[in-house]
């Protein structure tokens, strides 16, 4: 039997004091694993080693209202609006 290998990781980490809306790691189903905001995700794999910081507006009522990312050749801003 061969041994395993490990292709890529990624990593969330810097986290901020503040809940999670919305989590993206999902490591058993219909578990929030990630409760509290990231500040930094990083990939490594394929050779590659990306790193991408996270800023975020709050609301008055606590919610987020806006995430700034940066990273490599990346500045992207989302705006989030509840229902």
């Amino acid at each position: 039997s061969e041994e395993p290998v490990l292709i890529s990781t990624e990593t969330f980490d810097n986290y901020l004091n503040k809940p999670n809306p919305f989590p993206v790691v999902e490591v058993l189903p219909n578990t929030n694993t990630q409760k509290l905001l990231p500040a930094l995700y990083r990939y490594e794999g394929n050779g590659k080693d990306l790193q991408y910081s996270f800023s975020y507006d709050f609301r008055d009522d606590g919610k987020v209202g806006k995430r700034t990312t940066t990273g490599p050749a990346t500045f992207e801003v989302a705006v989030y609006h509840y229902y």
